[in-house]
């Protein structure tokens, strides 16, 4: 079992993704994803990151990235740099390292993923939450148009 251990951490101290795992992180480079994260307010970004915290190693006292790596993504576009966020920090070895990072990359799109139906089923969570609060979290669940435009495919993210 993996250990880890809560920690916050400003944003800027973390360095980037840790060499063990780089290569495994550079697949969502290229990755399309249908969420636009421009729209999501810093106090739902902040809670993203308290629901699916990044996991960090340290290695020559700096903090890197073993897995989380779409929340850091997001994180680095919407976060001022001066941010303090909560993260899981782990001591796992090389061989751990990649089997997180492996299972961050492909669990969490199965986990996370509404089905074929991710607009319909977006604008149901939407009224079953609230538009209000929906609007809170992201300002394109304030309309229909919105919703259809967040669920346009995006490579960037943004």
């Amino acid at each position: 079992m993996l250990k880890t251990e809560t920690i916050t951490i400003q944003l800027d101290k973390i360095k980037g993704i840790h060499r063990a795992v780089k290569d495994i992180a550079s697949v969502l480079a290229d990755s399309q994803f249908s969420a636009n994260a421009a729209g999501f307010s810093d106090a739902a970004l902040k809670d993203i990151l308290l629901l699916h915290p990044l996991f960090l190693v340290k290695f020559r006292n700096q903090f890197y990235v073993a897995a989380g790596f779409r929340a850091f993504q997001i994180a680095k576009l919407k976060l001022p740099a001066t941010a303090t966020i909560t993260c899981q920090l782990t001591s796992a070895s090389s061989d751990e390292l990649v089997n997180l990072a492996k299972t961050d990359i492909l669990a969490s799109s199965i986990i996370y993923s509404l089905s074929t139906k991710v607009a319909e089923q977006t604008k149901n969570l939407v009224a079953t939450v609230g538009s209000d609060s929906a609007k809170d979290i992201h300002k394109k669940f304030a309309s229909d148009r919105g919703l259809a435009q967040l669920h346009k495919r995006t490579s960037s993210g943004k």
